[in-house]
């Protein structure tokens, strides 16, 4: 009989330890994808922003180049009535 309580005593501290283990593995995993997530959400922000500065910077391109085409074709204009005159 007493083998047998010994053996149930020792069953149940292993169970009790792997219950213990499996637990602070849980909680380590849920810690560890709670912050990944935070790290995700923080990166795709990040991008969200860079991305709209992109867009800014497209359109301020554009609209440079507008500018110099523009005086380019006014230069040459000018050029054109200077060296007709001479």
């Amino acid at each position: 009989m007493l083998s047998s309580v010994l053996k149930l005593t020792f069953c149940g501290s292993i169970l009790s330890f792997i219950f213990m283990t499996i637990s602070c593995c849980k909680l380590y995993y849920f810690c560890r994808i709670q912050s990944l997530e935070t790290a995700l959400k923080s990166c795709q922000k990040e991008l969200k922003d860079e991305k709209a500065k992109l867009e800014e910077l497209k359109e301020h391109f554009k609209y440079n180049l507008k500018l110099i085409n523009d005086r380019d074709v006014e230069l040459q204009r000018y050029d054109a009535l200077f060296l007709g005159n001479n």
